[in-house]
């Protein structure tokens, strides 16, 4: 999104990856609701996700890196 000149709208992804990755404490699933965070108080895993996924963990430390 940067790449593409979308710097605004990466930096509202990454401040929401973060602030899931946070509420999970830092065991991000591989999936997680998209609600609103005016409706909820934390994200919401989905029962069959892994908990925490590699992938899902990497991409909260690889933001972190690049802000």
């Amino acid at each position: 999104m940067r790449k593409a000149g979308l710097r605004a709208e990466a930096a509202v992804l990454a401040d929401g990856l973060l602030a899931a990755a946070e509420a999970f404490q830092f065991r991000m699933p591989e999936l997680h609701s998209g609600d609103p965070r005016t409706s909820f108080v934390a994200p919401t895993p989905y029962p069959a996700a892994c908990r925490p996924q590699a992938w899902s963990a990497a991409a909260a430390v690889v933001l972190l890196g690049l802000r």
